[in-house]
């Protein structure tokens, strides 16, 4: 009667099927999940992390462009002049300096 062979010392099977194939089958799964798997193509290029926001947005890249701009000092760029907002906020610090003085 043969002796049986450990399973220690037995002959280490190989993989059924040619090894190419088994590297073509990992190869094509790995391309058909990776889109799967990528970021999201279009960013979001307005908001926060958590999400875009709710507010307004506007791309008027030419909005000012009959407009002209000014120089508010010598060491600074150019600016868009707004009367309206500069009467509100001068209106504001009045307010502020008047309560402050009192």
């Amino acid at each position: 009667m043969p002796r049986p062979i450990h399973p220690v010392h037995a002959p280490a099977r190989r993989p059924r099927g040619n090894p190419g194939t088994w590297i073509s089958a990992i190869f094509a799964a790995a391309l058909a999940l990776g889109p799967a798997c990528a970021d999201d193509p279009t960013p979001n290029l307005r908001g926060a992390s958590t999400g875009p926001t709710t507010a307004k947005g506007y791309d008027h890249p030419d909005q000012f462009i009959h407009l002209k701009d000014v120089k508010p000092a010598d060491n600074m760029y150019p600016a868009v002049p707004h009367p309206e907002q500069e009467q509100q906020a001068r209106k504001k610090l009045a307010a502020l300096e008047g309560a402050a003085s009192e």
